[in-house]
């Protein structure tokens, strides 16, 4: 067999084994070196040379000496450079003892104790226990006949298989040519031989390089799979795979981009980089859902642009014509199911829109959803239009999601699962009814509140028992049952922090909601400045509305104190004192907050507005500048004479209209942004454009003038999308063709890049081109493809949504994706499963889904799609003997059962099923009869055994 060696895969194992290795003695130090065996005097060298095997104190090696276990330990752990790194539970190894240390670093992964307890430090090793110590050690592999050995059986069995390894490396060669002698103790030169042999299987193996990994693609939203190995090359020219860690922090596939992506390779020094690009996808509608009798859910593949399709997110008003809602028949007799107009709410990943139906209105039926393309991702890609159905029948009840207490106003505040009809008309708070249950406002009836009755002490648990309404389907909310926690919080109210917002405002944080009206408030604090008391018209106080915590309050110096100058005069800053008077602000648990000081150090604000970004706006018609505070003063300077636009170089006239240059909102909604357009009613056109903002133009909210601004931004030249129109190919249901705008690759002949009703074309499905210019695609779809059709009526009344996507040009132009109903029928057959004989003379065959009514009392067409045999005689309608009676029979049909009642006469009937097999097997050469719900033929040739 060959020669096995463990090998090190990296610079730093291999350092470790060469830290290990110091030269602190030489074997010219032994005093008895010279009776050192020849064959050992390399190894007991080498060992002594490197301070792995010493001389006793008299400077004596003792080769023929025998070695402990304690002994051998020293050896391996000084050998293998391992440290005691945690507590050996040996009874006779004790801290201090001089090979404590060894035992610990070696046991129990080399040595092991003898069952007891002990490790029996002073035992001396024998040849089978020192072949396990090694092989464990060094790593040893490989297997060696033992066979020719004549003391084999000596051997213990748990020794043999490290007795082959290590006679296999060399370690071992037997005490003679022919035996082990396994039991045989082992001497010190021995050991430094078999120590010396294994240490010389190691090869220091070094990464030399590691290889590339393939670029990766995914599409945006998608999340990157990176390789968890690379493979590395070794200096012995082996490979190697190695575990590698990437450093994902600047990759963002929720962004199109190249990336390049780099990771630490697993015990080398080496770096690996592979490159990831993330593909841009437009957005779509991904499902409709009706989630209950108010609400429709839309949901995306990518993030919405909120301000695309919700004009007012408070009301939840949509932008016009983003939306439209219609039931596709309406109900006479219940105009509030003729849903026309809704609200809508975005999520907060902005992927999900929920559409409430206004006023009394509500689902029940099937109603048509259109989404314009005006709506808009985040990334300002344009949404593919959408139309489709959703059909809603609520059946669940409503529920109470939550009932919590507000300490911030005092309230009992009930959350429903859903939208009801009317507020809930039951309501008893610790079995005592109690009234003013009122709806939240723009909560769309889910959320209830009403003031906790003064009864109910804070610190205390309430039982809350709500009942009496409805959804607007009708659905009774189911009655709640539970009980809400009162929170009092008892500790001190303090003033937690105090900070500057602006030039003459400050904030003042509390530890606890406040309780107390801005009146109050106003006339609890006051303010110092200089050590003069701040006049009550100078300073205002007053709750932070947008801490819905309700902790903050804003400091505002005002009427006296103007800007730029405030209250700073000719200094650049000022501490001002914020004075707490006694007891008068309220926290919502009733605890008042006592004297209390703050002062903070403000700073006049001397720097104007500075441009930070500038961009195209979504809708095309502006360039936008972005400052960094907020902008409050615009001088335009006559027909706008302070702002000068260029598109490539070239002046462009500013019809000097206010609406082309005004101070908007950002997503934040503070007024940072400067929009300006040469035209607003009209798309920019590509180029690049500069635009220069004389000094002055604008001006901060302390009238700072902002400096000369210069910038430039480019509008991408427009390039005409790749689209689909889909129609039915001649008229034929199954049968398709996709008309591309433009020319396109093979890609347009890949079936995966098409689906029907979201599902990928299926195996067997005929795509071609039908012109030279190759922008007209044939589909075919194969037989029993389609299962779903209208029951009874025509089947070119079915309609399936055919799609397209990752279709490309030659060019790399990729379609658009986009879908549309087409015409489609049945063409899969119903097959056979079973056949049962009832009572003697009615058999009942059943299909695997619903036949159409077949009902006959014409024999011959009955059993004609159909062979009833027993395997010699087959059953036929006609009399055995002349002039008897022939075989009649009627059928029928029940879902998916053909039952056939037959009236045997002087027929074979009772021979074939009387037989012990009977078989029943469909047929295509009778009239086919016997065909699905939807006007297919049965699956012919589909057998299955008679049962009785």
């Amino acid at each position: 067999m060959s020669k096995k060696h463990k090998l090190f895969a990296s610079t730093a194992t291999a350092a470790l084994v060469a830290s290990a290795i110091v030269p602190v003695a030489s074997a010219a130090d032994l005093n008895d070196f010279d009776s050192v065996p020849a064959y050992a005097q390399e190894a007991v060298q080498h060992l002594a040379d490197n301070n792995i095997l010493q001389g006793d104190e008299n400077g004596n090696f003792n080769p023929s000496q025998t070695l402990t276990r304690a002994q051998a330990a020293e050896v391996l752990s000084k050998a293998k450079g391992l440290e005691a790194t945690g507590i050996e539970d040996f009874s006779d190894v004790k801290e201090g003892q001089w090979f404590y240390d060894a035992v610990v670093a070696t046991s129990p992964e080399f040595f092991e104790g003898d069952g007891t307890g002990k490790f029996n430090p002073n035992a001396q090793l024998t040849r089978a226990q020192a072949a396990k110590v090694i092989v464990l050690a060094y790593g040893l592999t490989g297997e060696a006949d033992l066979s020719n050995y004549s003391d084999l059986k000596d051997v213990p069995a748990w020794a043999e298989e490290f007795f082959a390894t290590a006679v296999e490396n060399k370690i071992i060669n037997g005490k003679t040519a022919t035996t082990l002698a396994p039991n045989a103790k082992i001497s010190r030169a021995e050991f430094a031989t078999m120590v010396k042999r294994a240490m010389d299987t190691e090869v220091e193996v070094t990464v030399e390089s590691v290889s590339a990994v393939n670029d990766i693609t995914v599409n945006e939203g998608e999340k990157a799979s990176l390789p968890e190995t690379v493979e590395v090359t070794l200096s012995n020219e082996e490979k190697a795979q190695n575990e590698v860690e990437w450093d994902v922090t600047k990759l963002d596939t929720t962004k199109p981009g190249v990336y390049t992506v780099k990771g630490d390779v697993a015990d080398t020094d080496l770096e690996a980089s592979v490159k990831v690009t993330v593909v841009a996808v437009a957005p779509e509608v991904t499902g409709v859902s009706a989630v209950n009798s108010k609400q429709l859910v839309v949901t995306f593949n990518k993030a919405i642009k909120e301000s695309t399709v919700i004009s007012n997110t408070t009301t939840g008003a949509l932008v016009a014509n983003s939306v439209a809602v219609s039931r596709t028949v309406a109900d006479s007799n219940n105009p509030n199911k003729s849903v026309t107009s809704v609200t809508g709410s975005l999520s907060e990943d902005g992927k999900t829109l929920t559409l409430t139906a206004a006023a009394s209105t509500y689902f029940d039926g099937t109603y048509a959803i259109v989404l314009a393309d005006s709506i808009k991702a985040t990334d300002a890609q344009k949404l593919d239009a959408y139309a489709g159905t959703v059909t809603a029948s609520d059946k669940v009840a409503p529920t109470v999601s939550k009932v919590e207490f507000n300490p911030s106003t005092g309230n009992f505040e009930v959350t429903l699962s859903e939208p009801v009809a009317s507020t809930p008309d039951v309501l008893r708070v610790n079995g005592t009814p109690v009234s003013g249950l009122a709806p939240v406002a723009n909560s769309n009836n889910t959320k209830f509140t009403v003031a906790k009755p003064a009864s109910i002490a804070a610190g205390t648990t309430a039982s809350i028992h709500l009942a009496g309404t409805a959804d607007y389907a009708g659905n009774i909310l189911t009655a709640f049952d539970g009980s809400v926690v009162v929170s009092d919080d008892q500790s001190a109210v303090q003033v937690v922090s105090t900070t500057q917002i602006s030039s003459n405002q400050a904030k003042i944080v509390l530890n606890k909601p406040i309780a107390s009206s801005d009146d109050t408030i106003d006339a609890a604090i006051s303010a110092l400045i200089d050590g003069q008391s701040v006049t009550a018209a100078n300073v205002a106080f007053a709750k932070d509305t947008t801490d819905k915590s309700g902790k903050t309050i804003i400091a505002t110096f005002n009427t006296g104190y103007t800007a730029p100058n405030y209250f700073y005069g000719t200094a650049s800053s000022k501490d001002v004192t914020f004075v707490f008077a006694n007891e008068q602000i309220v926290d919502v648990y009733g605890k008042k907050l006592g004297t209390a000081t703050q002062t903070v150090t403000m700073s006049k604000d001397v720097t104007g507005p500075k441009a930070v970004s500038t961009k195209v706006s979504t809708d095309g018609s502006y360039i936008e500048i972005t400052f960094d505070e907020v902008i409050s003063n615009l001088v335009k300077g006559a027909d706008n004479s302070n702002i000068t636009l260029r598109k490539d170089g070239v002046a462009v006239a500013m019809n000097g209209s206010d609406a082309d240059v005004v101070i908007a909102a950002d997503e934040n909604g503070d007024n940072k942004v400067l929009r300006i357009s040469p035209d607003d009613t009209a798309d920019l056109t590509a180029g690049t454009y500069t635009v220069r903002l004389a000094a002055g133009t604008v001006e901060d909210t302390h009238t700072n003038d902002a400096a000369i601004v210069n910038v430039n931004t480019t509008v991408s030249g427009t390039t005409t999308d790749l689209t689909a129109a889909f129609a039915n190919l001649g008229g034929n249901n199954n049968q398709f063709q996709v008309t591309f705008s433009e020319a396109v690759d093979s890609s347009a002949l890949e079936r995966t890049n098409y689906t029907l009703d979201g599902t990928v074309l299926p195996e067997g499905t005929d795509i071609y081109f039908a012109d030279s210019s190759k922008t007209l695609v044939n589909i075919v779809l194969p037989t029993d493809s389609v299962n779903f059709g209208t029951v009874g009526g025509s089947a070119s009344t079915n309609n399936a949504r055919l799609g397209v996507s990752k279709v490309t040009t030659s060019a790399g132009k990729v379609v658009v994706t986009n879908s549309a109903t087409v015409k489609v029928e049945d063409n899969t057959a119903a097959e056979l499963q079973s056949a049962s004989l009832v009572g003697n003379n009615i058999i009942k065959l059943t299909f695997n889904e619903n036949l159409s009514a077949f009902s006959s009392s014409d024999i011959a067409d009955i059993i004609d799609d159909l062979v009833i045999t027993d395997g010699t005689n087959t059953f036929a309608a006609t009399a055995v003997a002349s002039g008897s009676d022939a075989a009649t029979a009627t059928s029928s049909v029940s879902g998916k059962d053909l039952i056939i009642t037959v009236t045997p006469g002087d027929s074979n009937w009772a021979t074939v099923t009387g037989a012990s097999s009977v078989t029943v097997k469909t047929v295509d050469t009778g009239d086919g009869d016997i065909q699905d719900a939807n006007g297919v033929e049965v699956k012919a040739d589909k057998s299955v055994t008679l049962t009785k």
